[in-house]
Parts: C-alpha cells; structure tokens; sequence
C-alpha cells in the first residue's frame, strides 16, 4: 500500500467556549473514532480550555485522519505552552485524577510530537485505530 492509499484526507473541526470537549468528542465519534480516541480527545481538549490560559475569542483546531493502522490527531492552539511529550504528567491533584489523563495518553499513544511556533502549540497524537 502507498503512502496516499493509506492516508485519509480526514477532518478538521473549530472548537471554542465552554461546549468543546463534548463537542470535540461528538466529532470523534462522527469519524468512527472509538473509546480509546474520544477518551483521548476529552482528556486533551479539556486540559487545554481549562488550563490552557487561552485568549477569551480563542479557537482550537482538531483534525482527524487515518494513516494505515492508526487515527492521527492534531489539535492546535494558542494558549500556554506545555509540551506533553516530556512531562511526567501533573502534579497529583487527587480530587481531579492526579494527572491520570496525561498518562492515558501517553499510554495509548503510538507516537506524540510537539512544537510550539508563532504563539501556536501543536500536538500530534498518533493511536492504533479501534473499532468505530
């Protein structure tokens, strides 16, 4: 199979304001993502609208593609920088889960890459594709 035969055009979504993460996973759902990625969706956009620090007119950008085996996730933003990749998780908040969210993803990602350019924070998540 050729790179193009196993990437998908995929979709891009606009999240912004307080309905995000469920709409964020709504559209995970749509693109027959299954609970692995819409966990990791609600677990990624939550953390950056409440800890992000983002701009009050700020929107992120969510996109969804297949490539061979895996669902890739991008999201970008503009808010606070934190490179995911190499944080340990957060610091144990007991009553919000002590920063099981990060190792979640961390655990079930295939691979993670993260960049910040010109104020954007860029994080790609790759995991194994489940069943829709």
């Amino acid at each position: 199979m050729n790179e193009s035969e196993s990437r998908s055009p995929g979709v891009e979504f606009s999240l912004s304001g307080p309905g995000s993460v469920a709409e964020a996973v709504g559209a995970a759902r749509a693109f027959g993502g299954d609970a692995r990625l819409c966990i990791v969706i609600e677990e990624l956009v939550a953390n950056i609208f409440e800890h992000g620090a983002l701009p009050a007119d700020a929107a992120v950008t969510m996109r969804l593609r297949r490539e061979g085996q895996n669902v890739v996730l991008i999201l970008e933003d503009p808010g606070t920088l934190f490179d995911l990749t190499g944080s340990a998780g957060a610091a144990n908040i007991p009553e919000r889960g002590g920063g099981a969210g990060i190792r979640i993803v961390k655990a079930w990602a295939q691979s993670l890459s993260y960049r910040s350019e010109g104020g954007i924070n860029r994080l790609v998540v790759s995991i194994p594709a489940g069943r829709p």
